[in-house]
């Protein structure tokens, strides 16, 4: 069980994809409450940026969290979780489809664009190379798909398609991002190591959507905020 750290009232934070998308560098280990793995950064934090909010701590947060070891495979995640956005956009625009994805998994390239590179699948990085460092650094990973990047981009494609299939508009406030559906219910969450991005402004540790739904008894919507004695009545009562 994990403790984490919040600077001010818990809400729910990027919800996809009105608030999270593929043009987004942070917020891409999924939609939920988002807050630091240790008190310490959590108090730098209010003293460098927020002197007018409080701590809050949450007790019992995270059960069983994925936790990446390195900075690499922390921020190799966050891109492929922009990259399954990107190609939920693309079906969406008929230039792509989830089923030529599934096919082509683990030699799919893309790119956000940038100088001679367009945005799109076709060239760019490779998806595969991104989920091997992801493995290599994020043992509870490794647990489920050992070293092998095609099941994993496969179900993360798989979880995309039903994420996109679950959205009721591109405004839904209530949408989760792909990475919520590959992991939970397995994983509750995804907490990067001190080092590797958990203590950290740009990415921190986040506790899935479901679960904060489950505690609260109803489906949350964007920006939602949820006392922390709530969540600490069901997490740690």
């Amino acid at each position: 069980m994990l403790d984490l750290y919040r600077v001010g009232t818990p809400s729910i934070g990027e919800v996809w994809p009105r608030r999270f998308d593929f043009g987004r560098s942070s917020g891409g280990l999924g939609t939920g409450v988002y807050a630091f793995r240790d008190r310490e950064a959590a108090e730098k934090n209010i003293e460098n940026t927020s002197p007018d909010k409080e701590l809050v701590v949450l007790r019992n947060a995270l059960e069983n969290p994925v936790q990446p070891g390195a900075l690499s495979g922390t921020e190799a995640l966050v891109k492929l979780s922009r990259y399954m956005a990107l190609l939920a956009a693309e079906t969406r625009n008929g230039k792509n489809s989830f089923a030529d994805a599934m096919r082509e998994a683990d030699s799919l390239r893309a790119s956000f664009g940038g100088i001679g590179r367009e945005v799109g699948f076709g060239e760019g990085e490779s998806l595969s190379v991104l989920a091997q460092r992801v493995l290599l650094d994020t043992p509870e990973l490794r647990v489920r798909y050992d070293y092998d990047t095609e099941p994993f981009l496969r179900d993360f494609i798989q979880a995309t398609k039903t994420a996109e299939q679950s959205l009721s508009g591109l405004s839904d406030p209530t949408g989760t991002q792909p990475i919520n559906y590959l992991l939970y219910p397995e994983f509750d969450g995804v907490c990067p190591r001190d080092g590797a991005g958990g203590n950290t402004g740009k990415h921190g540790c986040v506790v899935f959507k479901e679960r904060v739904d489950d505690c609260v008894g109803r489906e949350t919507e964007s920006f939602d905020e949820v006392p922390a004695d709530v969540l600490n009545g069901c997490w740690s009562g």
